[in-house]
């Protein structure tokens, strides 16, 4: 499984949605709220075996914008 099918997967699991796009906004996805935030922010910390901060979090309001701070932490996303 590749990064981007790992991403997905985590989207998937916290929010109960089915396909997932990164081009998917919060705006997309009713069940993105501050508490499945917290949820998404420990499953990507999880899988991907990294740390982000909370002025991190606050930018990350779509799948893209989650897969920028990704690539900034060193996780590779194949195009």
């Amino acid at each position: 499984m590749n990064n981007t099918d790992k991403l997905f997967d985590v989207f998937q699991q916290v929010f109960g949605i089915g396909d997932v796009s990164k081009e998917m906004t919060q705006d997309d996805i009713p069940e993105w709220n501050s508490l499945q935030m917290i949820n998404l922010i420990m499953a990507l910390e999880e899988v991907f075996e990294v740390q982000i901060m909370p002025e991190e979090a606050a930018d990350m309001l779509s799948v893209e914008l989650v897969m920028d701070v990704l690539q900034e932490k060193g996780v590779e996303f194949s195009s």
